[in-house]
């Protein structure tokens, strides 16, 4: 895929290749990654509401999201 931009003209970000680097790390223990991260590094440093899975951030009313309503919009 060609750059969308030249060097330092553009900014594009995607977490496209960490996740993908993490499916495969956690691919030989025969679990997601969303366990192995809980086992290996979340629970280890004792964060105990820390997840990688959509569904645990959905249902905490205390989370940071990206976009909130506005006056309903």
């Amino acid at each position: 895929m060609p750059p969308s931009s030249s060097f330092r003209a553009g900014y594009s970000y995607s977490n496209f290749g960490l996740t993908e680097g993490a499916v495969a790390a956690a691919r030989p223990t025969g679990k997601s990654w969303e366990e192995v991260a809980d086992e290996k590094l979340y629970r280890p440093l004792g964060m105990a509401t820390t997840s990688s899975r959509h569904a645990d951030f959905v249902k905490h009313a205390n989370r940071a999201e990206l976009h909130v309503r506005v006056d309903g919009a």
